[in-house]
């Protein structure tokens, strides 16, 4: 009986990292947005290679 505990436990481990992986990932992407081809920060954040703010693209 304990084996088939044991059996479960790891399971149950593994498919709650499996499921931790998944969010933290669902979490990145909701942090980049795509414009152009290129994903951008979506907090309006400073862009890396200029150091400029980025701009709002949606207008054009």
């Amino acid at each position: 009986m304990s084996n088939i505990k044991k059996e479960i436990e790891e399971k149950e481990n593994e498919l709650m990292n499996l499921l931790r992986e998944k969010v933290d990932r669902l979490k990145a992407k909701r942090k980049t947005i795509r414009v152009r081809g290129n994903l951008r920060p979506n907090d309006g954040s400073m862009d890396s290679e200029t150091g400029k703010p980025i701009k709002d693209d949606s207008d054009e």
